[in-house]
């Protein structure tokens, strides 16, 4: 689905104007290998229900965010402007999004208008602060299985990086690598939570175990 409802004019104005966020070119770029592990996390860290419809994978997506936020901030804005630009990685370009920016004060994050997830359990999006994700002892877990896209059809992940460059600020949150038992720990934890309105269903356990699994 595309359109639900308007997008609020200072953010139209802001991605139609054309005045995005250029490249610096005097930024430095990674190492070679550690542009290499990105360029292997990103084709790793999926989102169910995105671009491939593949499971989202929770060790990957950190590798990335605690390697983003290990660069300058100029850095790892050139990456995400760079996987955005690509067009391959829609989908997790803005879950990205959403995980290393946070909102100012009365701003509705983009990602809000981008996407609307499912969540499980009979839950709104309104139940979970940082949907589509829950975070649990700072791991970050998928609790939709899909989402309507939102917004103008127009608007893209090159737009929400600008997006949020531009009217959002780097979040204060510190990711870390997790061990397979850290995220097996969080899981139980998770599916015990009380924000859930109707119990998890036998798929909805088999859908958040998947995210904890590392890829070969």
């Amino acid at each position: 689905m595309n359109t639900f409802g308007r997008l609020p004019l200072l953010l139209l104005l802001l991605l139609l104007s054309g005045n995005n966020l250029k490249a610096v070119d005097s930024v430095v770029q990674p190492a070679n290998s550690v542009q290499a592990d990105l360029d292997k996390y990103i084709g790793e860290f999926r989102w169910y229900g995105g671009d491939d419809d593949a499971p989202f994978k929770i060790r990957p997506c950190l590798e990335i965010a605690v390697a983003l936020q290990a660069m300058p901030h100029t850095a790892a804005a050139l990456q995400l402007q760079k996987w955005a630009a690509s067009g391959k990685y829609e989908t997790q370009v803005v879950i990205l999004c959403r995980m290393l920016f946070e909102s100012k004060a009365g701003v509705v994050p983009i990602e809000r208008w981008l996407m609307k997830p499912i969540c499980l359990g009979d839950t709104k999006e309104s139940d979970w602060p940082d949907a589509p994700l829950a975070y649990v002892d700072g791991i970050p877990f998928s609790i939709a299985h899909t989402f309507f896209h939102m917004g103008a059809p127009s608007l893209n992940s090159s737009d929400c990086v600008n997006y949020c460059l531009t009217s959002e600020q780097w979040t204060s949150r510190q990711f870390r690598v997790a061990s397979v038992e850290d995220m097996q720990k969080a899981l139980a934890k998770l599916i015990k939570s009380p924000t859930w309105k109707s119990p998890l269903d036998k798929e909805d356990i088999e859908f958040l175990t998947a995210q904890i699994s590392i890829p070969d």
